[in-house]
């Protein structure tokens, strides 16, 4: 092949594969945060799509034209979003049970800037956000997100009709299983915050002269951060396993 054929075809391959990579890297989990500059995502894009073109060249069809190829960047990007939008999804169901444990440790009024959310957020699920987010890289599992969109080239090849309803269905079931996982999480401090405020209750009847919520919510502070200190390991080891789970369900088979 002549290299003046040979140059655009390399790119028009690479730029496929920067579509649907570049969507997960948008979103990936402690790649695609707000706070990692946009400079850095886009290398890491680029580089990928430079690794992988030359790995799922023989997948991608012949350059069409022009309304087909903005098509394909289209479809390969919602491709690229979806895998995205799992991870983020499953990150985020550590979000929900923070704001539950805050709830039902007197941290609900403590609000702290999420930069991993651009937002407001509670404190424990600021600090479990963070912390998952620090065992995802150390223990490799972005690199399962990663592989997981080198073969998805074989279950959605460039070109294909996009299975839109199960994606839709898909999402739908992530929500429901991460908000179950969130309150699986949450349920020691679910039950801490109903046996107190049961007491508490009891105790204002008996003592109706005494503020006895303002007087006792220091000791509901400490009760919640004891507990959180003898939890925390075993919630995210189990949120480990089901973020793998979650990706090798609902992303591809690997």
């Amino acid at each position: 092949m002549p290299l003046e054929d040979f140059l655009p075809t390399q790119v028009y391959i690479i730029l496929l594969v920067l579509s649907r990579l570049g969507g997960t890297v948008l979103l990936i989990p402690g790649i695609g945060e707000t706070f990692v500059p946009v400079q850095y995502r886009l290398i890491l894009a680029i580089g990928l799509s430079i690794v992988v073109a030359p790995l799922v060249g023989n997948q991608i069809p012949f350059a069409p034209s022009g309304a087909e190829l903005v098509r394909l960047l289209f479809l390969e990007m919602i491709i690229g979003l979806y895998f995205g939008v799992v991870a983020r999804i499953v990150l985020l169901s550590l979000d929900t049970a923070g704001q539950v444990i805050a709830m039902n440790t007197g941290l609900a009024n403590a609000q702290i800037f999420n930069p991993a959310l651009a937002t407001q957020g509670s404190l424990p699920g600021f600090f479990m956000l963070n912390l998952a987010t620090l065992l995802l890289l150390i223990s490799d599992l972005h690199h399962l997100l990663i592989r997981a969109m080198i073969d998805s080239y074989t279950l959605f090849p460039p070109g294909a009709a996009l299975p839109a309803a199960d994606f839709a269905d898909a999402i739908a079931r992530i929500i429901a299983n991460s908000f179950q996982i969130a309150i699986q999480l949450a349920a020691p401090f679910l039950i801490l915050g109903l046996l107190f405020y049961l007491v508490m209750g009891v105790m204002a009847r008996l003592m109706p002269q005494l503020q006895i919520f303002f007087v006792a919510l220091p000791v509901q502070v400490i009760m919640g951060l004891v507990i959180l200190s003898l939890v925390l390991s075993g919630a995210m080891m189990v949120f480990l396993e089901y973020y793998s789970e979650s990706i090798g369900r609902y992303v591809v088979p690997i």
